[in-house]
């Protein structure tokens, strides 16, 4: 009979979440808003004055936000005190 501690863990890399491991490069602009906290109305707005994050425009209606440029857009806006 084997003991408990002898079994190995079978358990492979296609068991683990797909979500966690390997994030979509692009994002909708619904899944940008819940990133960032707001809604798409605010994004939208952004888009239209340029204080967003940077976007692609893969049609006239198609838009998608780089995972890479919502991370900068973080950074960028990170703050170490409070304004006063």
């Amino acid at each position: 009979m084997t003991a408990p501690h002898d079994i190995e863990n079978t358990a492979s890399p296609a068991d683990a979440p797909v979500a966690e491991s390997n994030p979509p490069a692009l994002l909708t602009p619904a899944e940008t808003a819940a990133l960032l906290r707001v809604n798409t109305r605010r994004l939208e707005r952004w888009r239209a004055t340029g204080e967003g994050p940077a976007f692609v425009k893969m049609t006239a209606k198609a838009i998608l936000y780089r995972r890479s440029d919502i991370e900068a857009f973080i950074a960028a806006h990170l703050c170490t005190r409070a304004a006063s």
